[in-house]
């Protein structure tokens, strides 16, 4: 699913289906108009490749304007990435991949309202030492695994981290280790939090650093503050700590994320 945007409108969402597909823009007045296509929904939710366009006649691109200075990159799991942020129920949703928006996440409105391009990097489950529902406590896919990729589809595709340095991260993690059971080991969860800072630190020397976490349950908040301690005694001062409330189910969309209006508190909160 993409969201298609003509001279700052949305238009209408775009499905697409195995295969070659086409879809026009229409209706146009003579001048100047900008189109900007973004994928809706994240890496297991389908791979497509973008094909160009195919300009009418008397039709020609012009330059590009310039992007904007800063530059901001969201690190985490599925409240990164905008997981069913349009389902009107708190529950479960039929149309799941329908109803996730990742323009409509906090992510991407926080980086809207700072005026920042943005890099969202982010897979639905994702924990730093463990999965969500892992009936284990230490699982293989994590996202420190999955941070080098370009594709989350394929281990073999790497990231040019030189390519694209983020003047800030926030990183949102730890959720997802502690939400169900079993629960990870505290300090190997605290050990891994720790390495990942200093991994994120290692491509990005200069970025100023936020880890964010839930302040109430599932109870990962002191472990996080552990991390950022251990790094901060390592003379990084970079790195800084912001808490968030818990959501009430009025507040929430599919299987309990947030929905869009709590997706704006959050990006309030962290602006």
């Amino acid at each position: 699913y993409y969201n298609p945007t003509v001279d700052g409108k949305p238009a209408k969402v775009l499905a697409a289906k195995a295969g070659l597909n086409r879809f026009g823009v229409e209706g146009l007045e003579k001048g100047d108009h900008t189109l900007t296509l973004s994928k809706r929904t994240e890496g297991f939710q389908g791979l497509a490749v973008f094909k160009g366009l195919e300009l009418g006649e008397k039709t020609e691109l012009i330059p590009l304007p310039s992007p904007p200075q800063r530059k901001v990159e969201i690190i985490g799991a599925s409240w990164v990435n905008g997981y069913g942020n349009e389902g009107v129920t708190y529950g479960k949703c039929d149309n799941l991949t329908a109803v996730s928006n990742v323009d409509l996440s906090f992510s991407v409105l926080l980086a809207k309202d700072l005026g920042a391009q943005y890099h969202v990097t982010a897979v639905s489950g994702r924990g730093i030492i463990r999965y969500y529902g892992d009936p284990k406590p230490r699982s293989d896919d994590t996202m420190p695994n999955d941070f080098g990729r370009l594709l989350f589809n394929r281990a073999d595709s790497k990231w040019n981290f030189k390519s694209w340095v983020p003047d800030a991260v926030v990183l949102n993690l730890g959720l997802n280790d502690y939400s169900s059971e079993p629960h990870p080991d505290d300090r190997e969860f605290i050990l891994g939090y720790t390495a990942f800072l200093g991994r994120i630190r290692g491509h990005y020397p200069q970025a100023e650093i936020f880890c964010i976490a839930d302040e109430g349950w599932p109870y990962y908040k002191d472990k996080v503050l552990e991390a950022i301690q251990a790094r901060t005694q390592a003379r990084d001062a970079r790195i800084h700590f912001i808490g968030y409330p818990g959501f009430e189910t009025k507040d929430l969309g599919c299987d309990w994320h947030p929905n869009t209006a709590s997706d704006r508190v959050l990006a309030g909160i962290l602006e």
